[in-house]
C-alpha cells in the first residue's frame, strides 16, 4: 500500500490552520490513499539552537515571536480570566486534533524526521503560510529532509508576502529546486518563484475551498450555535477601527455582535466592542458561526473562504498597513482578485459604509470558484499519479 506523508501545520491553534489541514488530508483521503500528518518534534539538538540563533537576527521574527510570546505568559502564568478562556479554547482544538486527524508516530529531533522518508513514498506539502519567511530556518516546510529520489508535491503553500527577504533568495532557490510537482496559492507566489528559478508553477485554490460543502455541514455542530441574528466577528490584528466600525453597523442593524477574540494576541479593544464573546469554539463550531451569521466581518484570510464557501455577505479589512513588512494582506488580495470580489476589501474607513450597503451577487464568484476547482484538482491528480506511479 502507497503511504503519502503530510508536511502541515495541523498542530497549530488557528482556526485556519487547522481547517486547511484537515482539508488537505480529506482531499487524499477521498481519493483512497492512506495519508498520515508528519507529528515533527523539534528537539534541543545542536542544530536547533543554530535556526533558533538565526531567527533572533531577523528583526520580522522578532517581533512575531514576542506578540505570541507575551500572550502565552500572561494566559499561562497568570490566573486570571484569559488563563481560563485560552484553556476553554484550547481544549476545543485538542479534541478536534484527536477526532479528525491521522498522526504519525513522532519523530524527535530533525535526524529522526529525515529517517521518515523510509516510511513513506510520497511526501506532500499542504497548504497555509508555510514559506513564509519566519519558518525558512526550521528546514522543515522546505522539505529540505526528503531525500532527492523521494517524490515532494507541493499544494497550495503561501509565502504570505510579496518579496522573500534577500538574505533568503539562495536558499529559498535550492529547496525549490528540489520539488518535482510545485504549485501556490497566490499570484505573488507565482512570481517569486517564476523570479528565482524561472519556472512555471499553477495557482491553485487553498484547500478548503476544495471541500464540498456538504462535508463541511458533516464537521459542524447540527443546528445554531447562538439563535438570534448576529454579526460574526473574527479579527486577527489590534486595529481598534474595526471594531469601532462594527459598532456602528450594529445601531443600524440591531443584530448581536459576537467576537471570537485575542487569537494571535490580546487585543484590548476586543473587550469592550462585542456583545458575546465566545471561548468554546473550536474549527468546527468555527464554521456554523460563519454559516449562520448574517454578516461576517474578518481580516482573515480563511473566515473569508468560509465566507465565500456561504455565500454570506461580508467585509475583509486589510491585517496590516501595507506598508508593513510583516504583511500578509497579499493572499487575501489574491482570492479576492480570482473570484472577482475585490469590491469587498475595505482598504480605507471611507469606503465602509459604500462596500456594507451593496449586496453580493455570488454567480460570478461560484463560477469562478468551480473554474479554478477544476483546475486545482487537475493538478493535484497529475502530481498524485505521477509520483505513485
Amino acid at each position: 500500500m502507497k503511504k503519502i506523508g503530510i508536511v502541515s501545520c495541523y498542530y497549530v491553534k488557528n482556526y485556519g490552520s487547522m481547517l486547511q489541514a484537515y482539508a488537505i488530508q480529506k482531499l487524499i483521503d477521498n481519493k483512497g490513499i492512506y495519508c498520515e500528518n508528519i507529528n515533527y518534534v523539534k528537539d534541543n539538538s545542536i542544530n536547533q539552537k543554530i535556526n533558533n540563533f538565526m531567527k533572533l537576527l531577523d528583526k520580522n521574527i522578532i517581533k512575531v515571536q514576542f506578540k505570541n510570546i507575551k500572550k502565552k505568559l500572561i494566559g499561562t502564568f497568570k490566573k486570571n480570566r484569559y488563563s481560563r478562556n485560552f484553556k476553554i479554547r484550547n481544549k476545543k482544538f485538542e479534541e478536534f486534533e484527536k477526532k479528525y486527524f491521522k498522526i504519525s508516530k513522532p519523530y524527535i529531533g530533525y535526524e529522526q524526521l529525515k529517517q521518515s522518508s523510509d516510511d513513506y513514498d510520497v511526501f506532500l506539502l499542504g497548504s497555509d503560510q508555510l514559506w513564509h519567511p519566519n519558518n525558512f530556518y526550521n528546514h522543515y516546510f522546505t522539505l529540505e529532509f526528503i531525500p532527492k529520489d523521494i517524490p515532494k508535491i507541493t499544494y497550495s503553500p503561501s509565502f504570505g508576502v510579496s518579496n522573500i527577504p534577500k538574505r533568503q533568495e539562495e536558499g529559498t532557490k535550492r529547496y525549490l529546486n528540489r520539488i518535482e510537482h510545485i504549485s501556490v496559492r497566490e499570484k505573488s507566489g507565482q512570481k517569486i518563484i517564476k523570479n528565482l528559478i524561472n519556472r512555471e508553477v499553477p495557482v491553485v485554490l487553498d484547500p478548503t475551498f476544495m471541500i464540498d460543502k456538504k462535508e463541511w455541514d458533516e464537521i459542524q455542530p447540527k443546528g445554531r450555535i447562538y439563535d438570534q441574528k448576529y454579526i460574526l466577528c473574527y479579527f486577527l490584528g489590534n486595529n481598534t477601527m474595526h471594531r469601532e466600525w462594527v459598532k456602528k453597523i450594529k445601531e443600524k442593524t440591531g443584530y448581536t455582535i459576537i467576537a471570537l477574540p485575542h487569537i494571535d494576541e490580546i487585543v484590548k479593544s476586543d473587550e469592550k466592542y462585542a456583545d458575546i464573546k465566545m471561548y468554546d469554539v473550536g474549527p468546527a463550531e468555527m464554521i456554523n458561526l460563519i454559516k449562520n451569521a448574517e454578516l461576517v466581518f474578518t481580516d482573515s484570510f480563511h473566515c473569508t473562504v468560509f465566507s465565500v464557501i456561504y455565500n454570506k455577505k461580508f467585509c475583509t479589512f486589510n491585517r496590516f498597513s501595507n506598508k508593513a513588512k510583516e504583511s500578509t494582506n497579499t493572499r487575501i488580495k489574491s482570492i479576492l482578485s480570482i473570484l472577482e470580489l475585490e469590491n469587498r476589501l475595505v482598504t480605507n474607513y471611507q469606503q465602509c459604509e459604500e462596500i456594507y450597503n451593496e449586496e453580493i451577487d455570488f454567480g460570478i464568484p461560484n463560477k469562478r470558484l468551480k473554474e479554478m476547482k477544476d483546475k486545482s484538482f487537475e493538478y493535484l491528480n497529475n502530481a498524485l499519479n505521477n509520483s505513485l506511479k
